[in-house]
């Protein structure tokens, strides 16, 4: 009975540990992407953004100036991210949101 008690506390403590270090992933994700966006200033030039964008850790970004958007996306938890979208019209920020990008 106590072996299988010690089991039990021990695959609840490793449940609990893996949500908050996954937790913590998607958080601080959140938090990069929201400040990437609010870094890039409507009416600014997306060259800035991208360059901004090379210098950070990203897990991808790229600029498609047909579609007239910028994404950068950050590294949450397993297979989640966080991405700042920004709109772009004749090379300046027109728009920006934040927004979750699971798998």
């Amino acid at each position: 009975m106590r072996s299988g008690t010690g089991v039990i506390i021990i695959v609840v403590s490793l449940c609990a540990g893996y949500y908050a270090y996954w937790s913590h992933q998607q958080s601080r994700a959140q938090s990069q992407a929201q400040a990437f966006c609010e870094s890039s200033a409507i009416g600014s030039a997306v060259s800035q953004a991208v360059e901004r964008g090379h210098e950070l850790k990203l897990i991808g970004s790229g600029y498609s100036e047909q579609q007239g958007r910028y994404v950068a996306r950050f590294r949450g938890g397993i297979f989640n991210a966080s991405v700042c979208e920004l709109t772009v019209a004749d090379g300046k920020v027109t728009a920006r949101r934040v927004m979750a990008d699971g798998d």
